[in-house]
C-alpha cells in the first residue's frame, strides 16, 4: 500500500495546476427549450394583426402547461399560487412533447381551446433546457489508478439551465407578459461517478431554474400590475381636471 500512496503523491506534484484541463461539453439531457420556441413563435407564423395595447386584468386566470410534459411541475404552480394579488387562478394542461412534432400553430391553438375551456383568461407556457458539461481537473491524472478512479475528486461536472415562460391572452392568441431565468449548480467527482453526479446537478439546476422563473414571473406580472394602475390613476386625474377645466 505504502508505494501506491508514495506513487500516487509524486503523480499529483508532478502535475502542472491549471484551472481545468480539458472539458467535454453533454447534449441537454433535460428541458424543452427548443420546443417551447416553437410553440410560441408559431404565434406568428401569420402576418400580423393589429389589436389594440390590452389591459391585463390582475388576478389573472390561467392555464399553465410545461412544455413537454404530462403536466407542470408543482413547484412551479405553488409559487404561482402563492401570489395571489397577481395570480387569482391556475388550471393545469397537459403538453407532451410529440405536440409540436410538426412546427405549426395548432398544438398552441389547443392549449388556448382548453384554457379556454377550463374558464382561463390567459395561457401560461414555460420551459427549461439543461446543458450539462464535464471538466477534467490536473487531478485527473490520478484516474488512471483504481483508487484515484473512486476517490480522487477529479471532475468538475457543471449544468447550466436557461428557462422561460410566455402569458398568452386566449383571445387575441398574443403573448402580453414573458419571464426568464437562468441557473447553475456545480461540484467535484471522482471518475467512476462523474456520469451520476451530472445527472445530479443536471436535476439540481433544473429546479433552481423553475423557482427563478416563477419568482422572476411574479416580480415581472407585478410589475405591470402597478404600471396599469398608475397609468389609470393617471388617466382618472386628467378627465376630472378635463372636466372642471370645462366647468
Amino acid at each position: 500500500m505504502k508505494p501506491m500512496l508514495t506513487l500516487l503523491a509524486a503523480s499529483l506534484f508532478a502535475l502542472p495546476w491549471c484551472a481545468g484541463c480539458a472539458s467535454t461539453p453533454n447534449e441537454p439531457i433535460a428541458g424543452q427549450g427548443g420546443a417551447y420556441t416553437q410553440y410560441v413563435m408559431s404565434l406568428y407564423d401569420q402576418p400580423t394583426e393589429t389589436y389594440a395595447q390590452r389591459t391585463i386584468e390582475f388576478p389573472v386566470r390561467i392555464a399553465v402547461a410545461q412544455i413537454g410534459e404530462e403536466s407542470p411541475d408543482l413547484g412551479f404552480i405553488g409559487a404561482l399560487n402563492s401570489a395571489r394579488d397577481v395570480v387569482g387562478q391556475t388550471a393545469a394542461l397537459p403538453a407532451p412533447i410529440n405536440c409540436t412534432a410538426t412546427p405549426s400553430r395548432e398544438p398552441i391553438r389547443a392549449l388556448q381551446s382548453m384554457a379556454r375551456d377550463q374558464g382561463a383568461d390567459y395561457l401560461l407556457v414555460y420551459a427549461a433546457t439543461v446543458q450539462p458539461q464535464s471538466y477534467s481537473s490536473p487531478l485527473s491524472a490520478l484516474d488512471l489508478t483504481i483508487v484515484g478512479a473512486f476517490v480522487v475528486p477529479s471532475q468538475q461536472v457543471t449544468a447550466n439551465a436557461r428557462g422561460s415562460a410566455a402569458l398568452i391572452d386566449v383571445r387575441s392568441g398574443r403573448v402580453v407578459l414573458s419571464a426568464a431565468a437562468q441557473a447553475s449548480a456545480s461540484r467535484y467527482s471522482p471518475d467512476a461517478n462523474a456520469s451520476s453526479e451530472l445527472n445530479r446537478v443536471s436535476s439540481e439546476a433544473h429546479t433552481k431554474v423553475f423557482k427563478l422563473l416563477a419568482d422572476n414571473f411574479v416580480r415581472t406580472a407585478r410589475d405591470r400590475a402597478a404600471s396599469q394602475e398608475a397609468q389609470s390613476a393617471s388617466a382618472s386625474t386628467a378627465d376630472i381636471s378635463a372636466r372642471q377645466g370645462a366647468r
